[in-house]
């Protein structure tokens, strides 16, 4: 039985805005980022149901896989004026051109489904569909 859990790529324009970012390594670091910067928000009167978000895997050391970590990094939108802490930085996102591809239910096979979506978004640009410089710093959401 076929899955239908991939929408079908599509070039995308994101607008600058600016981003509270916050990363973590761990054992499980997407929920504890997630956790983390949106008590953050909140503290700060943010809804972080209202913002726009994206979440993305980061570089660790290799003596940080061997102890089975990860590293995920997390961005919210936030007004301007909002001043970042030790913790959370507040930077100015540029923008651009990405290619955007969704995948239904991610968490429910996590290792499988978001590689495979990884997989769809690299054929697609492959197949001619976008123009892309390989994953700089930011440019991969």
């Amino acid at each position: 039985m076929p899955e239908n859990i991939f929408s079908e790529p599509r070039n995308a324009h994101i607008p600058s805005s600016w981003m509270a970012k916050a990363r973590v390594v761990s054992l499980e670091p997407e929920n504890e980022v997630i956790s983390y910067l949106e008590a953050w928000l909140l503290e700060r009167n943010i809804d972080p149901q209202g913002c726009r978000k994206f979440g993305f895997d980061v570089m660790i050391s290799d003596q940080e896989r061997s102890e089975g970590k990860r590293g995920y990094e997390y961005w919210a939108e936030v007004p301007e004026t909002l001043q970042g802490t030790d913790t959370v930085a507040v930077e100015r996102f540029e923008g651009g051109e990405y290619i955007s591809l969704r995948i239904r239910d991610p968490f429910a096979d996590p290792f499988d489904r978001i590689p495979r979506g990884w997989q769809e978004l690299v054929k697609y640009v492959k197949d001619g569909h976008f123009a892309a410089d390989w994953c700089t710093p930011g440019s991969c959401l």
